[in-house]
Order: structure tokens, then sequence, then C-alpha cells
């Protein structure tokens, strides 16, 4: 579970680089005919990322997948999931914060503002800033917990080896004592029988 959840955060990352990118461009080459279709790029890109937040929180974050939750509590590790909040609820504002700044840049740039609609842009970068920290937090957590759960999937495969063994030789404590049973009383007559042969081939009669 953690693992897929890296993948959508590090999906979630290029989504939002991009979409700063095309930000920035868009505001430096503002006039050109081009620019549009970076701020249409740029549209596109952070709605993908607000999706991101959205599906987070109830699909991804460790308190939203059951198994994981349960495991983490179990191993002591609930520090995990509220510091998985915690990112979370930083980057959901920082969000807002970013897209505010974004959104005012192109007023201010359609007014002739450009020394403010520069500021915006400054603006929005230090919210994405604080953004991708947390975004690395986040991968960092969801690395951890998917480490506890491998350490839970080894300990659990040795257990499984070690009540293997133990059933095998259980096995065969139960078995061989039977096979020699069972072995020496089909042997016992034709040892007879071979003793008796011998005896009459050395005219023992």
């Amino acid at each position: 579970e953690s693992f897929e959840t890296v993948a959508e955060i590090s999906s979630a990352g290029n989504s939002l680089s991009s979409a700063h990118e095309s930000y920035t461009i868009f505001v430096l080459a503002y006039g050109d005919p081009l620019a549009s279709s970076n701020y249409n790029d740029m549209v596109n890109q952070q709605s993908a990322f607000s999706q991101f937040l959205a599906y987070y929180d109830d699909r991804y974050a460790l308190s939203a997948t059951p198994h994981m939750s349960e495991i983490l509590s179990k191993k002591g590790k609930t520090s995990l999931i509220a510091a998985e909040t915690a990112a979370y609820n930083v980057i959901n504002s920082e969000w807002i914060l970013y897209k505010q700044d974004t959104a005012s840049t192109v007023p201010l740039l359609y007014a002739g503002q450009t020394e403010a609609a520069f500021r915006s842009a400054m603006n929005a970068t230090v919210h994405l800033e604080t953004i991708n920290e947390n975004m690395a937090d986040l991968i960092n957590i969801n690395s951890e917990a998917a480490a506890v759960l491998n350490e839970i999937s080894n300990d659990t495969i040795k257990e499984a080896f070690f009540w293997t063994l133990v059933g095998a030789g259980a096995v065969c404590a139960a078995v061989v004592p039977i096979a020699l049973l069972i072995s020496s009383r089909i042997t016992a007559p034709i040892v007879t029988v071979s003793k008796t042969a011998k005896r009459i081939a050395d005219g023992d009669f």
C-alpha cells in the first residue's frame, strides 16, 4: 500500500513541477502569443495536483488504509500517522495560498502591474518550496511505513518456516518408530527362513 502511495506522491510532484514551470514561463513571456498555451498547461497541471490532494486523504493516507493503520499501531509507530497528517495539512494550506498567488498574477499582468505580478510569482515560489519539503516528508513517512510492513512480512515467513520444521520433526518422530516396528515384523520371518535355509545347506537337518 505504501509503495503505491509513494508512486502517487512522486507523480503529483511531477504535476506540481510542471505547473510551476508553465506558470513561470507564462509570467516571464507575458505578451507572447505562445504564453497562453503555458497558462493552459499550468491550469491542467494544477488541476491534477488538486485531485491528488483530494484523493490522498481518503485513499492513500496511512489512516485511510485499515491494515496499515492497524499494523503501525501494533508496532508502536502511530507517530508516522501523526507526522503524515501534519505534512498533509501543511501541503493543503500552502497549496491554497499558492493557487491564490498564481491566480492573482494574471489580472495584475493584464493591468500592466508587472512589478506586483512578479511579487505574486515570488510568493508563489515560496509556497511551492514549502509544499515540496512536505511532499518529501510524505515520501519518507510512507517509505518508513513500508519498511515496517516488510519487517512484519519477513517475520511471518521466518515463523512459518520454523513451524514447518517443527511439523516435519513431529511427523518424523511419529513415523520412524512405526516404520521400524513394521520393518522388524516383516524382516524377522525372512531372517528366520534365511537361517534355516543356511542350516539345511550345511547339512544340518
